[in-house]
């Protein structure tokens, strides 16, 4: 498409910036014909020399962010849907084992608050904390529940774990929350069931112990995550890269993540290296 092409003249002389918008697909609630295919632009100006300047800088803009919309697959909303139900569904599991086990103790109320401030760190500095193995795991576990395509722009792959680490934030909020139910009895609300996990409920008396006690996480390939937790703060406490705080309280919170989610292999972290080049 020429430049030219994205300028167009209204009536009063005003030069505007035309951009075609990507096809995302039919839209619910909406006549066929009637989505906007493009986004009009006023550039606030009657020279054809500037117009045409604005519009070449408007237009690389436009490109990129087209590109990377079409490498992701899908727009903000999308990711923020399949972050909230995954999330879900592990804060309802995670309930129910409360249920089943009873109210936290102080210790681990203590363990979830100081989980929620490790979190609340700005992203990239948050991840760049936890290390790319970590970071691999958590994205990749994600992609796999979600069906989200590991495949994507650096940008995307950012805002992917910038909205895990939200969720996580607001996951252990809302366990904190569950906990105030124990304090008091309401009527009106109905129990939930004692939560136990279907694959080591009932063992066959067949397998062997060992077998039943290793589980699911482990079909994996990769050192496990308690493995990788313990070099990591074994190398910042080499090299005194973090104060003795900051070392207990990343101690406290590798061991919720472990109780909450599992000592679980960790895959390749190979197609997270770019993030940390």
């Amino acid at each position: 498409m020429k430049q030219h092409a994205y300028l167009s003249l209204s009536r009063h002389g005003i030069y505007y910036f035309r951009w075609p918008l990507p096809d995302t697909g039919p839209k619910p609630h909406t006549k066929p014909n009637t989505t906007r295919r493009t986004l009009r632009v006023s550039l606030r100006t009657r020279c054809p020399k500037e117009a045409g300047t604005l519009a070449r800088r408007l237009a690389v803009y436009g490109d990129t962010i087209t590109k990377h919309i079409e490498a992701s697959g899908m727009n903000h909303g999308e990711l923020r849907t399949k972050v909230y139900d995954h999330f879900k569904g592990i804060l309802e599991k995670a309930k129910a084992r409360r249920n089943e086990l009873g109210p936290y103790t102080g210790a681990e109320k203590e363990l979830l608050v100081n989980t929620i401030q490790v979190y609340e760190m700005d992203n990239e500095d948050f991840w760049d904390l936890m290390k790319k193995d970590f970071a691999t795991q958590q994205f990749q576990s994600f992609c796999s529940a979600t069906g989200v395509p590991q495949e994507q722009p650096r940008e995307t792959l950012w805002a992917i774990l910038d909205e895990i680490r939200k969720a996580t934030i607001g996951l252990n909020k809302a366990l904190l929350e569950h906990d105030k139910t124990f304090e008091k009895y309401d009527f009106d609300a109905t129990l939930s069931a004692p939560w136990s996990h279907p694959e080591w409920a009932r063992p066959d008396p067949g397998l062997n112990p060992t077998e039943v006690a290793r589980g699911p996480s482990e079909t994996a390939s990769g050192p496990l995550l308690s493995v990788l937790f313990e070099q990591r703060k074994n190398e910042a406490e080499q090299t005194g890269q973090w104060t003795l705080k900051l070392v207990n309280d990343y101690q406290v919170w590798t061991d919720l993540l472990i109780e909450l989610q599992g000592d679980r292999p960790c895959p390749s972290p190979e197609f997270l290296e770019p993030m940390w080049a």
